[in-house]
């Protein structure tokens, strides 16, 4: 019942925190990610393969794609999908519903996968809760709950990775080592990022390895597991697998060469993997060796089976995943810009009492407390190499909410109120400055939107207005039209200071008429920049920073 009763407090935070967003604004209020995911969502939805795996986000884009498929079959799918398709393509901002609720389900799921497991592993839901409130301060979770954006189920299967890597190393578990090594594979496919999460495994296996016989009696057990179970395993499984087909029934095939490729390296990993059991089994290492070679597989697993809704996606996945884990791809030219002390500094008091906390577990022996920390360490790493921007250490701050909650734990006089009023002090300034954030692109949008309703009506034939706000039409030529490739019809207005605007108006011929700014600039050398011609002078009845161009 308390379990329950804190679950849902959970849900109940997250809504009250997600009414902060700017839900009445344009669709493009959700910049790249909305844009990016819509985009492959609908490719999907229409059966045809995605060409986006950066992230790799690809629950993301599998589940955007079902929820337009089921929108679709319950309008009385009328219309084709191909024709569907074009008209949500053509007016993204009808998608708008879909993106604001699968964003908030993706946050509500965070604090959920969040709270359980830290209520799991520290056998109190009341701490549990405390702990979930503290994940959910991680970096741009809160800020853009209402966005298509893949850190909030980051944040949440990063906590859950961790508490079952925590638990394994408490009970030298080998089964609980697998079931952390599926989560990190659909945790990976969430993300690239989850990759800092290799470093508290092998810390984990390394201090807490299973027993030697550990794998003998799992496959004794598994089976009498399942057979026990077997009414729920039968209808989870059977739902999913009809789901799978009914969904691949009319998506596209698996392209050829990323199929072949991904085959012929599980392949070798197979035949690698068969030849160090061989050599290990029968020795001392054999339950480390077990653990290690079935962690590598259960990873493989979580990273293709739930992705398997379009069953074209997994395979360039894994390719453009090892591009990206050797330093290529969104990789490239990643190098450490920014100090973390500087980044972080609203989450400067929760990381000196997770500190704290660490010393005070480390102190009584409680050595879980390291997996927590090397979680941490390894994913505050990658944040750090690439560029250290404050979002990209939103998984590491994430995982040290239970060291916060280790510390909180020590108070000795009334300690559960003690507790709350503790981590409502650390709360306080990550949350504000979330929300704030939040609330600015509400006020933003509101403000572009006067300046783009001012300028369209005075465009004429031929003419376009060089922005550098957002727009719908902006979005649609920087990153819509390139992950939507089959919308061929497009007729815009208000171009993207970028190659694709530079093209998108040597094309067609259009004169750049106006040119939109955030602040006061010299219009004039951004036209001759652009390519184009004219002399540019502010508009004083615009209302914002909007510059009449004439040649």
């Amino acid at each position: 019942m308390r379990t329950a009763f804190a679950a849902a407090l959970v849900v109940a935070a997250c809504a009250i925190l997600f009414a902060f967003q700017p839900l009445r604004s344009p669709w493009w209020t959700g910049h790249d990610f909305d844009s990016a995911y819509a985009a492959t969502g609908l490719t999907l939805f229409r059966g045809d393969r995605s060409n986006f795996y950066d992230h790799p986000g690809a629950p993301l884009q599998e589940g955007l794609g079902v929820a337009f498929t089921a929108g679709w079959l319950l309008g009385g799918a009328d219309g084709s999908r191909d024709e569907r398709s074009l008209e949500w393509v053509r007016d993204l901002d009808s998608t708008r519903a879909y993106l604001r609720v699968f964003g908030f389900a993706m946050f509500v799921t965070a604090g959920l996968i969040a709270f359980f497991t830290l209520a799991w592993v520290l056998r109190s839901a009341f701490w549990g809760l405390l702990g979930a409130f503290l994940a959910l301060t991680a970096p741009d979770v809160i800020a853009w709950s209402s966005v298509v954006k893949p850190d909030s189920l980051l944040v949440g299967l990063s906590v859950a990775v961790t508490g079952l890597l925590v638990e394994a190393f408490r009970r030298r578990s080998g089964p609980l080592y697998l079931a952390a090594a599926f989560v990190l594979g659909f945790d990976l496919s969430v993300k690239v990022h989850a990759a800092g999460l290799v470093i508290p495994f092998v810390l984990a296996l390394a201090l807490r390895p299973p027993p030697v016989r550990w794998w003998s009696e799992f496959r004794h057990d598994a089976p009498a597991w399942l057979h026990a179970h077997r009414r729920g395993v039968v209808a989870a499984g059977g739902a999913w697998a009809a789901l799978v087909l009914l969904l691949n029934a009319f998506a596209e095939r698996p392209e050829a060469k990323p199929l072949l490729e991904a085959l012929a390296g599980i392949a070798v990993l197979t035949a690698l993997a068969a030849g160090a059991w061989a050599l290990l089994r029968r020795t001392r290492l054999g339950g480390l060796a077990a653990a290690a070679i079935g962690s590598v597989f259960a990873c493989l697993a979580g990273l293709i089976l739930p992705n398997l809704l379009f069953w074209s996606f997994p395979a360039p996945m894994l390719r453009q995943m090892a591009i990206t884990l050797t330093g290529g791809g969104v990789n490239t030219g990643a190098h450490p810009d920014l100090n973390p002390w500087d980044v972080l500094q609203s989450w400067r008091l929760f990381l000196l009492v997770a500190g704290v906390g660490l010393v005070l577990a480390l102190w009584r022996r409680e050595w879980e407390a390291l997996v927590w920390a090397a979680a941490v360490l390894g994913l505050g790493l990658l944040a750090f190499l690439r560029y250290g921007e404050f979002h990209y250490y939103a998984a590491a701050i994430a995982v040290a909410a239970p060291l916060v909650v280790r510390a909180l734990c020590a108070v000795a006089v009334a300690r559960p109120l003690v507790a709350l009023l503790v981590a409502a002090v650390i709360l306080y300034q990550p949350y504000r400055d979330e929300i704030d954030r939040a609330r600015s692109r509400g006020e933003i949008a509101e403000r572009t939107e006067r300046v783009n309703e001012w300028v369209a009506p005075r465009l004429r034939a031929g003419e376009a207005a060089l922005t550098y706000l957002e727009s719908d039409d902006s979005r649609h030529l920087y990153i819509v039209d390139f992950y939507s490739p089959w919308n061929h019809e497009h007729d815009y207005r208000f171009v993207p200071p970028g190659p694709e605007g530079m093209e998108y108006v040597r094309e067609r011929g259009l004169r750049i008429a106006y040119v939109i700014t955030g602040a006061a600039a010299d219009a004039t050398a951004l036209v001759r920049s652009f390519g184009a011609s004219g002399t540019a002078t502010r508009e004083p009845d615009a209302p914002g920073f909007v510059y009449r161009v004439t040649t």
